[in-house]
């Protein structure tokens, strides 16, 4: 069970080390911690071990979610920053260039009741 813990970990990290957008990045949230995930199925099967081992193969378990979270997080916050980036690149503001004209004055009130 912990090496399967092991592998779940390591795939993970591959995974979401590769992942290029918002999109793939959920991909690899759902298919690990989803309600159908990789981790998530492993945590229903450990009704099924041994009482010895539930706690070990928990706290295993537990640090590997939490750094499949972390991971996760770190990549959302680096793709966010990237997307970030690249738009300020592509808006331009040229601060020479006038602004808009200032429109001076309205029509009196008189002027708009004869009217």
């Amino acid at each position: 069970m912990q090496a399967q813990l092991e592998a779940i970990a390591e795939e993970a990290r591959g995974i979401i080390g590769a992942a290029k957008d918002a999109a793939e990045l959920d991909n690899a949230r759902l298919t690990f911690l989803g309600k159908k995930g990789k981790l998530t199925a492993v945590l229903r099967g450990m009704g099924g071990l041994p009482a010895g081992d539930r706690p070990r193969i928990g706290a295993v378990a537990n640090t590997i979610r939490e750094e499949i979270e972390r991971l996760l997080t770190a990549k959302a916050d680096d793709l966010a920053r990237l997307a970030l980036q690249k738009r300020l690149e592509s808006e331009t503001i040229d601060v020479t260039m006038p602004g808009l004209p200032h429109r001076l004055g309205t029509v009196h009130p008189l002027t708009k009741v004869m009217n």
